[in-house]
């Protein structure tokens, strides 16, 4: 490899058109080694007549070690770089891509106990298994219907310009390896293969998007704060924000909540942070794909982290927008961190809280959302979308003696736990609450969920009139 390359720099060196030249024969490509440089040898020992005609020695050199150079680039990274824990899973592999898009090297992904750290223009993906050749099949596939995912991330460093992406698409069931050769798929066809798209989110310290997408959608639906969506502002989502300070790391957790008939009607995000009393919550419903959505979540997803800014534009996300309400004036990926890290994956059914049967007043609440206030996060109508996205304590079921009240349900009225109330994830670290512990609905959502408050510790909650009632007004 060397000495070809070597003949070609000499003839580059007596071409006066191509006089840097000499400053690449100043630089061996010590880098490029192995299996690259015999692939590049290859190429020049083929071509040095062709690549040292006058004029074009400097053309061939640059196309050829930049090629080189994004390869090596690519095999940096093991494909393999560790296992992490799903909770309520168990141990999964995570799986590095080698390229980020064709012909663009991507970086790595890393593992450190129960932390993934996803590089600039990182992108891993979670398996049941992991090997240096790629194969669907070792993929997780994740069946989410009636399910919640939660983990925690931190954005502190990801600034305007950059992504730092967690989401879900039926690797599994792709037997196209694409123009990646990993068996990447998205709706956007980054690779060269479209498929169904779950983006939880895509986000930085100043902008979230939450989106779905079918196979043939690549802008999808969503909802979020950023260049185009105002769910929230600056004030409860940002640096230093008062319910969201993304300086600091916070949880999500996001639920797939099914209709009367077993479809997706919904898929609900919920971000919660210790010391925060505002959690911040989106529920994106109606989207005319659901159906697809459904059959893809019943087979099987696989969780996808990437990030990604440099060299590319997030003004679609993050921008000012035409409205100028966005949260970034200009891009600057070249300040963002080397790496955003994810952690405290786990997987576990929407917690479902028996409630009263419905009193005429109650019954006829109205189920729609009311408009969200975001200045004034204590408003109840930033919560209604809260229920069955997040379930921060997971209950143990049992059966309640006590009959049904006829007392409306209404916010700040008091309840006791009629159960013990194991809790899964809060905003204050792990608990048990004992049954008899006090509480007070802090806020209804429709007629299927409420939000509520135990000793310090709160939790959001689809209601089953089905079941005997675990919480009852005091």
């Amino acid at each position: 490899f060397r000495s070809s390359l070597r003949l070609c720099i000499q003839a580059g060196q007596r071409d006066r058109a191509c006089p840097r030249a000499r400053f690449v024969s100043s630089n061996p490509p010590g880098m490029i080694s192995g299996a690259l440089a015999s692939h590049a040898g290859a190429m020049l020992a083929q071509a040095p007549g062709r690549c040292c005609r006058p004029g074009a020695c400097l053309k061939f050199l640059a196309a050829c070690l930049l090629y080189c150079g994004r390869l090596a680039l690519a095999q940096s990274a093991p494909v393999c770089p560790g296992t992490t824990s799903l909770s309520g899973y168990g141990p999964v592999s995570l799986v590095n891509a080698k390229w980020n898009k064709e012909n663009d090297a991507a970086g790595g992904v890393h593992v450190t106990g129960n932390t993934v750290d996803a590089g600039m223009k990182g992108r891993g993906y979670f398996g049941d298994s992991c090997s240096d050749n790629y194969d669907s099949a070792g993929y997780l596939g994740l069946k989410l219907l009636g399910q919640q995912l939660s983990y925690t991330v931190n954005l502190a460093g990801v600034g305007c310009g950059c992504n730092a992406a967690l989401y879900l698409t039926p690797m599994q069931q792709n037997k196209d390896p694409s123009s990646c050769g990993d068996y990447y798929c998205d709706a956007a066809k980054v690779c060269g293969v479209a498929c169904a798209e779950l983006d939880i989110q895509e986000a930085n310290n100043r902008a979230w998007y939450s989106t779905l997408h079918t196979s043939t959608d690549p802008l999808g639906a969503g909802s979020g704060y950023g260049s185009r969506r105002h769910d929230w502002n600056a004030s409860v989502y940002g640096p230093g924000a008062r319910c969201i300070d993304t300086s600091k790391p916070f949880d999500v957790t996001v639920a797939f909540p099914t209709d009367a008939s077993g479809q997706l009607s919904a898929m609900e995000v919920t971000l919660m942070q210790a010391g925060s009393t505002c959690p911040l919550a989106l529920r994106i419903q109606g989207y005319g794909g659901m159906s697809e959505l459904t059959e893809v979540l019943q087979q099987g997803v696989t969780p996808i982290i990437s990030y990604w800014g440099v060299g590319e534009t997030m003004l679609w996300m993050d921008g000012r927008g035409e409205d100028g309400k966005g949260p970034c004036e200009k891009e600057a990926a070249e300040t963002c961190a080397a790496s955003v890290s994810f952690s405290a994956f786990s997987v576990a059914p929407i917690p479902f809280v028996a409630m009263p049967s419905p009193s005429p007043a109650y019954a006829t609440a109205p189920t729609a959302p009311p408009t969200t206030n975001t200045s004034n996060i204590s408003n109840s109508s930033l919560f209604w979308v809260a229920a069955m996205s997040v379930g921060l304590l997971a209950m143990a079921m049992g059966l309640g003696s006590l009959p049904p009240v006829s007392q409306p349900l209404e916010e700040g009225l008091e309840v006791t736990l009629r159960n013990q109330l194991v809790k899964n994830r809060s905003c204050l670290g792990r608990s048990k609450l004992s049954m008899g512990t006090r509480g007070r609905i802090l806020s209804l959502l429709g007629a299927r969920g409420a939000v509520v408050e135990f000793d310090g510790h709160w939790g959001t909650f689809e209601l089953s009139r089905e079941e005997t009632h675990e919480l009852m007004p005091v």
